[in-house]
């Protein structure tokens, strides 16, 4: 008799238990990985001794800083996203991966005050998470894509779309909070 079925049959809540211990277990897994830049743009990740994630943001275009990551969990030790020097309006983060996102810290953008996309078709959960010195946040399980156009010579304008079919977003207990200007939620 295999485990499984001898568990059935003497614990019935033995294979429940076991499936929600995996769920929490790769969840807490999927959140120790952090935030991991993917290669596929000048995205740089430091992270220090107590956890905190320093995302030193990609050069501009047209005012959007475009990051891409394998993934973007922040844990309660926070996250900055270092604006200095690259004054971006715009900081795009999207996930390229199929892990889905963790947020139980602070994201901060430092230097000049940007809008901030989180872009995650796998899926985001916020439970604590926070945002301080952005102007208007975007969560979305969307894919993204860039509309660039060129009003005058050597002006571009970069303008970030959207496509959203599929996953979800999740506020957990420790609920969202921050010091920004709008929240937008976009999920399927």
């Amino acid at each position: 008799m295999n485990f499984l079925a001898h568990s059935r049959a003497k614990h019935p809540a033995v294979p429940k238990a076991l499936c929600l211990l995996a769920s929490i277990v790769s969840a807490h897994a999927a959140a120790a990985a952090g935030i991991v830049a993917d290669g596929g743009t000048a995205t740089a990740v430091s992270t220090g001794a107590n956890g905190h994630q320093t995302v030193n943001v990609a050069p501009t275009i047209g005012g959007v800083s475009n990051n891409t990551y394998t993934s973007f969990n922040v844990s309660k030790a926070g996250a900055d996203l270092n604006n200095v020097g690259i004054n971006a309006r715009t900081i795009v983060n999207q996930v390229t991966s199929t892990n889905p996102s963790l947020i139980q810290g602070d994201i901060s953008v430092l230097g000049p005050r940007a809008n901030v996309i989180l872009a995650n078709p796998n899926g985001i959960t916020i439970d604590g998470g926070s945002f301080v010195n952005a102007g208007h946040v975007v969560l979305s399980t969307g894919q993204v894509s860039f509309d660039d156009l060129v009003p005058a010579p050597g002006v571009t304008q970069r303008n970030v779309m959207l496509t959203t079919n599929r996953g979800a977003i999740t506020i957990g207990p420790g609920g969202l909070s921050g010091t920004l200007v709008n929240l937008d939620l976009i999920a399927k």
